[in-house]
């Protein structure tokens, strides 16, 4: 597996919608590594290819559980477990059915620059968000995983 690759398509996210708002992890995948994720309620993850993304258990990676630490990888994780858009994908997609959701968050922990783009039914892009490298080893980061988020148009 290509590392770099691998994870930078880690995700924990949470969204929110106007009525009630969602926090989801992927800690239901432990034990999982490498199966699919098919979807969460009206949430679902695709990679360029139109394959689902897998689990990714990050004892057996180059990962570190934050907050706690463990491991001691170059790749922060929340808790144990994070989604991963799989070795062959250009780019991963999360698909939110949930025609309220105003925002969308994801946690991220990546070699290289890392983008969030929120695109509309339509397929115009509406919003978007960068981060940079943000590793444990070589960028000196022990704050974990950094946040992108982007909004949806007011009145939508």
């Amino acid at each position: 597996m290509n590392m770099k690759q691998v994870l930078s398509l880690m995700a924990i996210a949470g969204l929110c919608s106007s009525a009630s708002a969602y926090l989801f992890t992927f800690e239901m995948g432990l034990g999982q590594d490498g199966q699919q994720i098919l979807s969460y309620n009206g949430v679902s993850f695709e990679n360029d290819l139109g394959d689902p993304w897998v689990y990714l258990d990050g004892q057996y990676y180059n990962c570190s559980s934050y907050p706690s630490g463990a491991w001691g990888g170059a790749y922060w994780i929340n808790d144990n477990v994070a989604a991963w858009a799989t070795q062959n994908s250009s780019y991963g997609k999360i698909i939110i059915d949930n025609a309220d959701a105003t925002y969308f968050e994801v946690g991220y922990s990546a070699y290289s620059n890392f983008f969030l783009e929120a695109y509309d039914v339509n397929d115009v892009m509406v919003d978007m968000d960068a981060g940079g490298p943000n590793l444990r080893v070589p960028n000196s980061n022990e704050n974990g995983p950094s946040r992108l988020h982007v909004d949806a148009p007011s009145g939508t």
